[in-house]
């Protein structure tokens, strides 16, 4: 699978910041400006993917051939009719984020906005990244569920170490976790999609069947996440 250049989508730095459709942009456009070129500068976009068998425990879901259990009822959910799943570890690298501290303590503003553009960068890596694999079920006439990560719905976060280690993700792109489980570099993402046979679709997001749906932030502004 190939790595390719990565654009971000402005509206969704905007939607990271705050603003709202139709919001003058006033002096934040100068910021969003030089923090987009600082992305394309800075950001060192690379993942890996694994695809292993699934087989259900009495503790979860475990990959054969790891260490790594999936437990509880949400990924349960949501490997249900599946016989394969596929593990994705993405980052953006250790510069930006070295960018984004320093220009706190000099231009706490463009931090934010570049911090913003980082969020929204990581996400669309992930995004091309599904995309690809989409793409590569399909030509076996399969499809792919959505990206689940640890820390969503009630799935621990704890998960993380055995996550990347199932990977080599340390070895491979320097994706790392810390004592407490937050990924280093912080701009990166973990995730599981389930391999879906012939014929399955995969179940359409909505705010409905979403396991954050009580306590979404989101929708406590009336908004949804863009999903």
């Amino acid at each position: 699978m190939k790595e390719e250049r990565l654009s971000i989508d402005r509206r969704e730095v905007l939607r990271y910041l705050g603003y709202r459709k139709g919001q003058p942009l006033g002096g934040v456009l100068p910021l969003l400006e030089e923090a987009e070129q600082l992305f394309q500068q800075l950001s060192q976009p690379r993942f890996v993917t694994g695809t292993f068998d699934l087989q259900k425990t009495p503790a979860g879901i475990s990959l054969v051939g790891t260490t790594l259990v999936l437990p509880g009822v949400d990924i349960a959910a949501h490997l249900s009719q599946c016989q394969r799943g596929i593990l994705l570890a993405a980052t953006l690298g250790l510069e930006i984020e070295r960018k984004i501290t320093q220009l706190q303590h000099t231009q706490l503003a463009l931090s934010l906005v570049l911090d913003a553009c980082a969020t929204a960068g990581i996400e669309a890596l992930c995004d091309q990244v599904e995309s690809q694999l989409r793409e590569e079920r399909a030509q076996a006439g399969e499809n792919i569920t959505s990206r689940f990560s640890p820390g969503y719905g009630d799935l621990p976060i704890e998960l993380q170490p055995a996550f990347l280690e199932a990977l080599g993700a340390p070895r491979r792109i320097g994706l790392q976790s810390s004592a407490s489980y937050l990924l280093s570099p912080r701009k990166s993402v973990t995730a599981v999609m389930g391999i879906l046979p012939a014929g399955v679709n995969p179940s359409v997001r909505s705010c409905a069947n979403c396991a954050r749906f009580t306590n979404c932030p989101y929708r406590k502004d009336g908004k949804t996440c863009g999903f």
